[in-house]
């Protein structure tokens, strides 16, 4: 399909340590990407599409001519609030399905959006989008924790997985080399947030309140490595030849150099996806420097 293209970047841990500034990859620009070739695996038009997507994700869709509203879509479900609109995901499901049906690639914009406070998220089909906002994590505190723990409990498990597959899966693996940079500075980000909102003083501390706030158990063995299980980065995602929790390894790059490691690459030498594991164990090894 036209323009469903994502840029290639290259793995932050090849080039530098800790220091370096985080670099803006095209998160928004790839996710809307990844909207964009889900879109001709659901449906043949924008209604027959968007109505397949409703129903595995328990949203519910409204398109009328040029405008979709979509409510109780889980893309912004319990972020806090953002300076504008963050669905792009949906903006390129929506443009896909379009070029499917017309055959012509066209714009779409987010116009309202559930994370910047609106009740629905809505979306104009020929409309150039502005400046595109991506979602930060500097009002990261306990209440927006719990607020993001209660949008997830308010929604079926089933619909929850079929997003995340739906969403990351795309994103992952087309292709998987443009997506690693995305989600290492996604962990990253992660990581840090966590880290100044709990201010934790040692690193087993930190190990300790994330297996609190994701369920999984960490563990720091010998030989500089670390697991994860039930990792839930890949939990649900079908065998792949190559690992893919690049998020848990910049979350982990993140961690260590915060606590005075200077990290020169985190590598997952297990995957439970590369395993065929629906859910299970991932592991991890990183190198220090002039070590």
């Amino acid at each position: 399909m036209p323009g469903c293209g994502i840029g290639h970047g290259d793995d932050p841990t090849q080039r530098s340590g800790r220091d370096e500034p985080a670099r803006h990859v095209g998160a928004d620009g790839s996710n809307r990407e990844a909207g964009c070739l889900l879109a001709r695996e659901l449906g043949d038009d924008l209604e027959s599409t968007l109505t397949t997507f409703a129903d595995l994700t328990g949203c519910e869709v409204d398109a009328d001519e040029d405008v979709v509203t979509v409510r109780n879509y889980p893309e912004c479900a319990g972020y806090p609030g953002a300076r504008g609109p963050v669905c792009h995901f949906m903006r390129g499901l929506i443009a896909g399905a379009h070029e499917l049906e017309t055959g012509e690639r066209t714009p779409v914009e987010e116009v309202r959006c559930r994370a910047a406070g609106d009740d629905v998220c809505e979306f104009r089909i020929g409309r150039k989008p502005r400046e595109p906002t991506v979602p930060r994590l500097d009002g990261l505190d306990e209440r927006a924790l719990r607020r993001m723990a209660h949008a997830a409990s308010e929604r079926e498990p089933e619909e929850v997985a079929a997003f995340k597959l739906a969403s990351e899966y795309t994103l992952k693996f087309h292709p998987a080399d443009a997506a690693a940079p995305i989600f290492f500075r996604a962990g990253r980000l992660y990581a840090r947030a966590l880290l100044r909102l709990y201010n934790p003083l040692e690193m087993t501390s930190f190990l300790s309140i994330v297996e609190d706030v994701t369920g999984a158990e960490c563990h720091l063995g010998e030989g500089n490595r670390m697991s994860i299980e039930p990792c839930p980065e890949c939990a649900g995602f079908p065998r792949e030849h190559e690992p893919v929790c690049h998020g848990v390894r910049g979350a982990l790059h993140e961690t260590l150099g915060t606590f005075g490691k200077e990290v020169e690459r985190v590598e997952e030498t297990e995957c439970a996806a590369v395993t065929g594991e629906l859910v299970g164990r991932c592991e991890f090894r990183f190198e220090l420097r002039g070590l």
